[in-house]
């Protein structure tokens, strides 16, 4: 890069920052503390040495403290920006616009958020309040394109999901449940899950959805039995199937767990949501060479990005187990390119490259252990060492 083209990036960045600082005053806000005043300008120091993730940590332990300041939500979305962590902008714009109502850049940005984790309702909705409230803005007519393709997304999602053209409202609020969970916002999650499912008890993504988020919260016989109710009633989904497999083996019976491979692996699904939950499962009960054979029967399947990735790095851990390094290397680099936001393959990816040995994992350990459990296990680990003392 020349020394004309790193000024310019720095004007940039700076002018960004100055942007994002003076929005709050724009708008109006209490001036924030002393204590919040410091931390403030140490990550704006940091931030313009590039060192965006200690301005994160600097920030997130700030917000931990429950802030409500528009100064620093302001400094942490600029921060998420720059990692590219496009969940956390959603959360934190949504913050933002409950404080400050009138922030027409905390509403552009919140959709955003929300058009690229795939929430396309969400982004829909919220691009329309924006258009509604500023039809001038300087972001106005970029806003309307962004608001077509996402109701044109959430026009076919609800003809899949077998919603009339009245039921938009209650495609938002599915929308709001996957939300919920890619968040960790599990209770927030059932609660939603069951709104939905009073109104619609014939959409069996929404009891798909509620197996998840009560097996996090650590109710898993909970799950168990909205999932076995859910096969029962609805043989033929795909999804469903392979996601009772997993609580199964999860609740502790293997053998029911395999039973359930065994008949995905004669009849792998041809749908991209499906086929991406039956490898996940394969790949928890560790059957590589199935996941391999399952990620190849998909090939020809018309899949988004997403699905793409998900394939790949699970068939990027079942290669690095069967010892094949560097083509799952390759599969980790591939899934990189398709998302590079998909957390699980770039850890994977950097452990690999920066240690002389890498056992690969699918994904965190509290997926597969809900942090309840854990919390409960730790607790009782406490417990038995105080009656010992």
């Amino acid at each position: 890069m020349s020394k004309q083209s790193r000024a310019s990036k720095k004007k940039n960045d700076r002018d960004k920052r100055k942007k994002h600082k003076a929005t709050a005053a724009v708008v109006g806000s209490r001036q924030p503390t002393a204590r919040l005043s410091k931390r403030l300008a140490e990550a704006d120091g940091l931030i313009a040495r590039r060192r965006l993730h200690e301005a994160c940590e600097v920030l997130e332990r700030e917000d931990g403290k429950r802030q409500r300041s528009p100064e620093l939500l302001e400094m942490l979305l600029y921060v998420y920006q720059g990692l590219g962590d496009h969940l956390m902008i959603a959360r934190t714009a949504e913050r933002l616009v409950r404080v400050q109502p009138r922030n027409a850049d905390g509403w552009m940005m919140m959709a955003q958020g929300y058009m690229y984790c795939g929430r396309t309702a969400m982004a829909a909705n919220a691009y329309r309040h924006f258009l509604e409230r500023w039809p001038d803005h300087e972001n106005s007519v970029k806003a309307r394109k962004a608001e077509e393709i996402a109701g044109d997304a959430a026009a076919e999602l609800l003809m899949n999901l077998g919603f009339s053209a009245d039921d938009f409202d209650w495609l938002v609020l599915h929308d709001e449940i996957l939300f919920e969970l890619s968040a960790g916002e599990f209770e927030d999650a059932v609660s939603k899950c069951r709104e939905l499912l009073k109104a619609k008890p014939e959409v069996v993504s929404a009891r798909n959805n509620l197996v998840l988020a009560l097996f996090q919260l650590g109710r898993g016989a909970e799950a168990r039995d909205v999932s076995r109710e859910t096969v029962s009633t609805w043989p033929d989904n795909r999804f469903a199937e392979a996601l009772h497999g997993r609580i199964e083996f999860l609740t502790g019976d293997a053998a029911e767990a395999n039973a359930i491979a065994d008949r995905i692996v004669s009849n792998p699904s041809d749908q991209q949501d499906a086929v991406a939950a039956q490898v996940e499962f394969l790949g928890i009960l560790g059957r590589d060479d199935d996941v391999l054979s399952v990620v190849k029967f998909a090939e020809p399947i018309d899949k988004d990005p997403r699905c793409c990735a998900v394939l790949k790095h699970f068939e990027a851990v079942a290669l690095m187990r069967s010892g094949k390094g560097l083509e799952a290397r390759s599969s980790w680099k591939q899934c990189l390119e398709m998302d590079p936001g998909y957390t699980p393959a770039s850890e994977n990816l950097h452990d690999l490259n920066s240690s002389g040995g890498h056992a690969p994992w699918p994904d965190s350990i509290a997926k597969w252990i809900p942090k309840p459990v854990i919390d409960q296990f730790v607790n009782e680990l406490k417990s038995g060492q105080s009656d010992d003392s």
